[in-house]
């Protein structure tokens, strides 16, 4: 379970979301939805641990989500192509 609790963020003076709260069971799915530039990237690099929280916290099955669990429990893909360019999916490099 994934569960988040009082989660802030800002960037410099600029405040993006303050106390984001909701669990995630096995089995559940989430959707985030909004307008671009209003923290839908921020909020889930701040759940995989890439950049720090300003206020709360995030844990996993009651741990605290740290590089560790999160390289081992999480895949992030993001919107830019980070793999190689001429692969698609199905295919092995």
């Amino acid at each position: 379970m994934i569960e988040v609790n009082n989660l802030s963020f800002a960037r410099g003076n600029t405040l993006i979301y303050k106390n984001i709260n909701f669990k995630l069971r096995p089995g559940e799915l989430l959707l985030i939805q909004g307008a671009n530039g209003v923290g839908k990237t921020t909020l889930l690099s701040n759940i995989v641990n890439f950049i720090d929280q300003l206020d709360g916290n995030i844990t996993y099955n009651n741990l605290v989500i740290d590089n560790y669990i999160a390289s081992k429990h999480f895949l992030y893909i993001g919107e830019t192509n980070f793999a190689h360019d001429s692969l698609t999916l199905n295919q092995k490099y």
